[in-house]
């Protein structure tokens, strides 16, 4: 019996530029958040990719978010540069693509900009040192066990795949996640830290440094990706709404109430986000209550409330 790969569906509602420059104003998203670790068999085997697409456009989707590498490092798409998913036999996010040009679904492509733990394994050079020496961090379940510096050669490396992104599938946008602060001490960072005059013995100092890393990084990307296309939808989870807006086409409020958000987060941005000026901003709820939980558990009236909140304040649901 084969393995079923879970996804988690988020539900949002976008303005979207197609690649091809015509502007579209989609009833709603789907946005699939799927990590999926090496060791895991039989990726993608039972994807029936028209099957699915044919699904969602029925269900009025036009506008995904599907990743093209995740927080794992894995690849699912040909890639020159990245790291495949060792047991994915096929262009998965390729076919995905193609089906969702023909059917006038748009598609962005989903990386883990902060994460990403194959090539952290791959080149340990590219992580992150923390004050007291180690690459790794507690607790060493989660994720963010091991973190990316953007001012290695990581920071090209990532480029180069949304370059090869941008060139070689018909995408819509580009969902840069987790491009977090994670202060860092390495030879690079304290190189530079040097030469700006920056203490990199004070970790306030060396926050400050690595955010403006992350929002360098940001830039760096956007203006990549826009360079080969420039009507992409782009976004950056995680750093400032205000200072990356010079460099992001849109916003997304990713808020799971009942997480780690907690219920004043939605009301509180969604009034914050209406002083910023005409960006077209997305209300990302999910269908499950916390990270890991799979069952499709909230109740739809939660969702409902949540999506029609956002949507008085400005904010597509």
């Amino acid at each position: 019996m084969k393995k079923i790969i879970p996804f988690v569906i988020y539900l949002v509602l976008p303005f979207l530029v197609y690649p091809q420059g015509k502007i579209h104003t989609p009833k709603y998203c789907l946005f699939y958040d799927n990590h999926t670790m090496p060791a895991i068999p039989d990726v993608g085997e039972n994807f029936d990719v028209e099957a699915f697409t044919d699904r969602i456009k029925a269900c009025g989707v036009d506008y995904l978010t599907f990743h093209a590498r995740c927080n794992l490092g894995m690849a699912y798409y040909d890639t020159k540069i990245g790291i495949k998913h060792p047991s994915l036999k096929y262009d998965l996010f390729g076919q995905l693509a193609d089906a969702c040009n023909r059917k006038g679904i748009a598609l962005t492509a989903y990386l883990n900009g902060g994460i990403s733990s194959a090539e952290g394994l791959k080149h340990r050079e590219w992580t992150t040192l923390y004050f007291d020496g180690r690459e790794y961090r507690e607790p060493r379940f989660t994720p963010y066990v091991r973190t990316m510096c953007y001012n290695t050669a990581y920071r090209d490396h990532l480029i180069a795949m949304v370059e090869e992104i941008a060139r070689n599938y018909p995408v819509s946008g580009f969902f840069i996640d987790c491009l977090q602060n994670f202060p860092c001490v390495c030879p690079v960072c304290v190189k530079e830290m040097k030469e700006k005059g920056i203490d990199w013995n004070n970790l306030n100092e060396v926050t400050k440094f690595s955010e403006f890393s992350a929002l360098r990084l940001a830039e760096d990307i956007y203006k990549a990706a826009t360079k080969i296309n420039p009507n992409l939808l782009i976004y950056h989870n995680n750093p400032g709404y205000e200072e990356q807006s010079k460099f992001s086409t849109y916003f997304e409020v990713e808020c799971l109430p009942a997480g780690a958000w907690g219920y004043e987060y939605l009301p509180v941005l969604s009034h914050y986000l209406r002083t910023l000026g005409d960006y077209p901003v997305l209300n990302m709820t999910g269908r499950f209550y916390d990270w890991g939980d799979f069952g499709g558990l909230r109740p739809g009236e939660a969702i409902k409330s949540e999506l029609l909140y956002g949507l008085a304040n400005g904010m597509r649901p």
